[in-house]
């Protein structure tokens, strides 16, 4: 290599890290060294080491010079799972490995410490105090605030036995509340919402420590949410500010489309099918992306019963329980494993699925023409067999296409608010009587029966009810299928104000009914914004006619 060539790669490499507030000087007798902030220094190793776990660049000729560091860095991470009953996601596992055998070797040969304090946050958490019964290295031990910090800041999956959810119970409270609110706005029933509640707390504790402490992201994640989420992104994004006044800090946007793509999920909700072949997802991407994986796969293929998702160490020990694996990279079984991206395009998806099918066994669709056409045969005379066949071809292929709609845009609240769904009355209800009478005109053109308003008004006798937006608007609504023949949305204004058990006084009631619960957000938070505004009530209080009412809506937009 050149002299010029060194000193244009020395030049480039000042310029790369000059965003840290670091530099790289040069004396004769230690030769180059980067100087700067201690802090900053670990920061620039921590993102040179997630962009090479990223783009899966190879460790291994570093290994020599680290081996023993870094088998020293894996039996600390291993030891720390075990007393806290947690598993680190395989990318944290790896990045922390990678990162402590750097940073151990300064710490060990070089004697460098971070002498910042980070904080009493850190001290207070389970993770450092279990660091410092576990390193008995004095010199370690002197930097155990930042070591605790890049376990804090890992994607983790917890067990039942782990205590973290009592630590940081503030915490935990907040995300209870930022899951009402989510179900309230979306009139969405969370299945197992506990369970739901740990595992977005898992998540979210880590991703408060790496934005408090300006730890980077992996940038896998960002761009992947599509326009179909962008209603549920605007939803996380008010929803997170309670948390962002705890830490002090606003959320990145990778941040809030990783909660985005969780909280997605749970609009999708596929009915489980009898399985013949039981399934794992194994997803070295962290939580949230291998449970948008579950969900996905769940959805393109009905006939498998996907158990769970588990990293790949996980399934080294418990790959035995399940007859298929569907993996974003290879791992060592032998059961039918299926390599897979982690976000598939709907093309991607249907190859999958003749694929799995075929080789599964399960009825493939050029059976099922062959059949069909033997039927047809029987009954009819056919004078172009090739066309008839190609006909079924694309007809089969259609109906197997995923379920997932393929739209820019979700339907807005025209699409359940006919002009015949709108009332105005200046008579006096009780509240009962005014949930039938703002049901009544779905309930003559049978969209539901009386058994579904009587399941809405339930939720009312509970006082901290969730069916109203703000404190002049009741929204009844059950979720219950059975009962829904058609979907709406209503909307009764009653301009002398109905007392609701909770004390609020009502001046609209929107009776809703919705059968796909991935399609209706938009609408619903469209409705949301119109009657939550105390100004909007009184102008809408006002009119006398639907028709009138209802063209004003039109004219301002709303539908």
């Amino acid at each position: 290599v050149s002299k010029n060539t060194i000193v244009n790669d020395i030049k480039q490499a000042n310029e790369s890290i000059n965003e840290y507030g670091l530099r790289i000087k040069y004396n004769r007798i230690q030769g180059y060294d980067i100087t700067g902030n201690e802090f900053q220094i670990r920061t620039l190793i921590e993102d040179i080491i997630q962009r090479n776990i990223t783009y899966k660049r190879d460790f291994s000729i570093l290994d020599r010079y680290f081996k023993f560091r870094k088998d020293k860095a894996i039996h600390l991470i291993s030891e720390v799972e075990k007393v806290l009953f947690v598993n680190y996601s395989d990318e944290s596992f790896d990045f922390m490995a990678n990162v402590f055998t750097y940073v151990f070797y300064r710490i060990k040969n070089k004697q460098i410490h971070l002498n910042d304090k980070i904080g009493k946050l850190v001290k207070s958490s389970k993770e450092y105090e279990v660091i410092q019964k576990l390193l008995r290295d004095e010199n370690l031990r002197r930097d155990s605030e930042w070591i605790s910090l890049m376990f804090m800041a890992s994607n983790v999956y917890v067990s039942e036995k782990s205590d973290l959810i009592l630590v940081e119970s503030d915490l935990f409270s907040l995300v209870h509340q930022m899951v009402e609110r989510f179900k309230q706005l979306t009139l969405i029933e969370i299945e197992d919402q506990g369970k739901f509640e740990v595992r977005l707390f898992n998540h979210l504790r880590p991703a408060c420590f790496r934005i408090m402490f300006d730890i980077k992201i992996h940038d896998y994640y960002s761009g992947l949410v599509n326009s179909d989420y962008d209603v549920v992104k605007q939803i996380i994004g008010d929803l997170i500010q309670p948390i962002e006044e705890y830490i002090g800090k606003r959320f990145s946007n990778d941040e809030l489309e990783l909660l985005t793509l969780y909280f997605g999920s749970q609009l999708r909700q596929e009915q489980d099918i009898a399985p013949k072949a039981r399934a794992v997802v194994v997803c070295s991407n962290g939580l949230i992306v291998s449970r948008m994986m579950l969900e996905t796969l769940r959805g393109v293929f009905p006939e498998i019963h996907f158990l769970t998702s588990l990293s790949i160490r996980e399934f080294e020990k418990f790959g035995s329980d399940y007859d298929i694996v569907f993996t974003t990279d290879p791992i060592q079984t032998n059961i039918n494993q299926y390599i897979i991206n982690p976000i598939m395009s709907k093309d991607e998806q249907s190859r999958l699925r003749d694929r799995v099918l075929s080789d599964l066994g399960i009825t493939s669709s050029e059976k099922r023409i062959k059949e069909l056409m033997r039927t047809i045969e029987k009954y009819a005379k056919v004078e172009n067999m090739q066309a008839l066949k190609d006909e079924l071809e694309v007809l089969l292929q259609t109906s197997s296409k995923i379920q997932m709609k393929d739209k820019d845009t979700l339907p807005g609240l025209m699409h359940y608010l006919h002009q015949d769904w709108i009332q105005i009355t200046d008579k006096e209800f009780d509240w009962r009587d005014a949930i039938r009478f703002a049901f009544e005109p779905m309930r003559k053109v049978k969209a539901i029966n009386d058994q579904y308003i009587d399941k809405t008004m339930q939720s009312f006798d509970n006082q901290l009810s969730y069916s109203f937006f703000g404190t002049e608007a009741a929204i009844p609504h059950a979720d219950e299928k059975t009962l829904i023949y058609e979907e709406f949305i209503g909307f009764t204004v009653f301009q002398k104000p109905i007392q609701f058990p909770n004390g609020n006084l009502v001046h609209v009631i929107a009776p809703i009914a919705i059968l796909n619960t991935s399609k209706h957000i938009y609408a619903v938070k469209k409705l949301a914004e119109i009657v939550m505004s105390k100004e909007n009530i009184d102008w809408i209080i006002g009119f006398t006619n639907e028709c009138a009412l209802y063209k004003a809506f039109v004219e301002r937009d709303w539908l």
